[in-house]
């Protein structure tokens, strides 16, 4: 496999990842059954769709990818790869809410003691 295909493989494979992303705003959002939470869910969905889409989904990206190497042939179907993309999205959802990561890392960037991050 040569640079532009793996190229062509890698943005494959991303394309999917974020088809995938509908559906599990979707799942998260939909169908609850309690409309006294409705403006809450209403503003889960925003958040999602607001704090997730953008990145670069290295961390989703290796997850099907880690999945896809590890598994045993008999085990890569659809059902399998829905479940590793779900894994994948969740890992990708919760990188926003940890800015302590963020912090830490830009202080070993800059050679920072972390405790003098304000």
């Amino acid at each position: 496999m040569n640079g532009d295909q793996k190229l062509d493989a890698f943005e494959q494979e991303k394309q999917n990842f974020l088809q995938g992303f509908p559906e599990i705003v979707k799942v998260l959002t939909e169908d609850i059954g309690h409309p006294e939470i409705k403006e809450a869910i209403d503003r889960l969905k925003q958040v999602l769709e607001y704090n997730v889409i953008g990145g670069k989904y290295q961390r989703g990206l290796t997850v099907m990818a880690t999945y896809r190497a590890l598994a045993e042939p008999g085990k890569l179907d659809d059902a399998s790869f829905y479940r590793a993309l779900v894994v994948g999205w969740c890992v990708e959802m919760q990188v926003p809410s940890s800015p302590a990561d963020y912090l830490w890392a830009r202080a070993l960037e800059l050679g920072t003691e972390v405790s003098t991050i304000r």
